[in-house]
This record gives C-alpha cells, structure tokens and sequence, in this order.
C-alpha cells in the first residue's frame, strides 16, 4: 500500500520474505528498466540477507540496460534449475504466462506489480496500481 508516499509492504509479503529461503525472481518477456531494476534490487537485498536468488527472464537483458547493478545475475534458461526448489517472485506482472513460465511448478508464489489484472495468481499479492513503477514498491 502506498499511502501519502509511502510503501507500506503487506505483513503476508514480509513474512513470505523472511520465512523463505530459495527464490526464482521472474519477470516479463522483452524487460524494460522497472522490470530490471526491480528483479536486481530485490535480488541483491535478499541475497544481502542470506537468501538464494535467481533471476529469470526468456530474454536478454537490453544492452541500454547494462548499467544496470545486478545485470549479470540474469539467466535466460532454467534448463539447469528445478523451479520446484524454488518460491517464485513474480514482478512487473501478475501472472506466469508474462514472464513464459506457464509450465512451471514452484513451492509457493508471490507477485508484487502495479499493474492491475483480471486473473488471479500467487499464493500472496501486491499490486498497487496507484504506484508509478514496480521499482517504487522494492
């Protein structure tokens, strides 16, 4: 919730967070710099806590986007990964076909974006449309 321009980050999403250890970040197909950006920072913050992160994406990441910090955590492949091991955060979309992931089983699923959606997805959800990014809400 952002209220007077602040985050306010649900206790559901804190504790899926803090209570879990192995993340597979995704985001959607042809990123742009609030899906990068977000997907990197809440990487390296969990990883700054202990936590294994991968950050997923079908493509690459731009080259305009290689400033980026974090831009070489990026994997275009899961071939090597079982996304079982993992919980999933789903950012700058709300569901798993936007990121091409459709066919992906993981332990449980988050979703933090400001887009609204029709269909429901994520065993815990945080989207705030009023929010001007994803990136504002990490």
């Amino acid at each position: 919730m952002i209220s007077g321009g602040k985050v306010k980050v649900p206790p559901e999403l804190l504790a899926f967070l803090t209570q879990k250890d192995d993340f597979f970040i995704a985001t959607h197909i042809n990123p742009e710099g609030d899906a990068l950006g977000s997907s990197f920072a809440l990487s390296i913050a969990l990883e700054s806590l202990g936590k294994k992160t991968v950050v997923y994406d079908r493509d690459p990441v731009p080259d305009f986007y290689r400033f980026l910090p974090g831009h070489e955590r990026l994997i275009n492949t899961h071939t090597d990964i079982q996304p079982q091991a993992f919980n999933l955060l789903l950012l700058d979309c709300n569901t798993p076909d936007r990121a091409a992931i459709e066919n992906k089983i993981f332990k449980s699923s988050a979703v933090i974006d400001h887009h609204e959606t029709e269909k429901e997805f994520g065993d815990v959800k945080w989207v705030e449309p009023h929010a001007a990014a994803t990136g504002m809400m990490i």
